[in-house]
């Protein structure tokens, strides 16, 4: 996630109509070093060719300033909001965090493409930008995973709501934050039972590596009796020199129980 003040407000252009006109990117932060950055992040970046933007479209904008800005952050209560920034700037603010950015094209036809254009900038209106931010069903990355979804028709859902995997809330968290234990037993202790219960591969897309994963193996019909990829080959745009993200949650501290 990122601070409210990086975005730019102006995000109009004139169209010059040449070619198609949108080329539709998914771009995937790791993790970084700072509480809010264990998830990672991602963005969808909408190429429009008529104009010469490039704007990645995010939805995990929130404000520093929030005098309770941590506790409302382990509750999952903040308030955040959604935007537009240059490519350029984007990449910035990770590859000064030391954090690796991943870029997938998101193989969607004209329509698609124009539809979702649409839908992130009736997002970005006033009224509608905000959001209270749920700590697992509805953050940054799930809001990209259902615009996406919206726009194909629902077939994300449908395929992976269907998924359980053996993994819980828990086991993800834990997973993320085990670097830094006092936040690794913190939330432990805040999810309580609710945490435990297997998740399906849709709902393990509120993190964004797991939703880039998941979506690489998916296809769709491509209108020829066959299927084709959702999304084209992964890329590096920036590689951090950190550590990688751990794959398995850490053993139980029997510290923990006799506390």
């Amino acid at each position: 996630s990122l601070p409210l003040t990086a975005f730019p407000q102006d995000v109009q252009g004139e169209a010059s109509p040449q070619e198609e006109r949108y080329q539709v990117i998914l771009l995937t932060t790791d993790q970084g070093g700072n509480i809010w950055e264990l998830f990672g992040h991602n963005a969808i970046l909408i190429r429009d060719r008529w104009t010469g933007r490039d704007l990645a479209w995010n939805w995990g904008l929130f404000n520093f300033e929030n005098s309770d800005f941590l506790l409302r952050f382990l509750k999952g209560t903040m308030l955040y909001s959604m935007g537009p920034a240059p490519l350029e700037s984007f990449l910035e603010v990770y590859r000064a965090a030391n954090r690796t950015v991943y870029a997938n094209d998101i193989f969607l036809t004209q329509a698609e493409a124009g539809r979702l254009n649409e839908l992130v900038r009736q997002n970005f209106e006033p009224e509608n930008r905000d959001y209270v931010y749920h700590y697992f069903l509805d953050n940054c990355s799930t809001r990209v995973r259902d615009v996406l979804d919206m726009v194909l028709g629902g077939p994300l859902h449908e395929r992976f709501s269907a998924a359980v995997t053996p993994m819980s809330f828990r086991s993800h968290t834990r997973r993320l934050v085990q670097e830094t234990p006092w936040i690794d037993q913190g939330l432990s202790f805040l999810l309580g039972s609710r945490g435990d219960p297997p998740r399906t591969e849709w709902e393990a897309m509120f993190i964004p590596m797991e939703m880039m994963e998941l979506l690489e193996g998916f296809e769709r019909p491509d209108g020829a009796g066959g299927t084709r990829p959702l999304l084209g080959p992964r890329q590096v745009l920036i590689q951090a020199d950190r550590r990688p993200t751990p794959e398995t949650p850490p053993s139980f501290s029997l510290l923990w129980l006799v506390l």
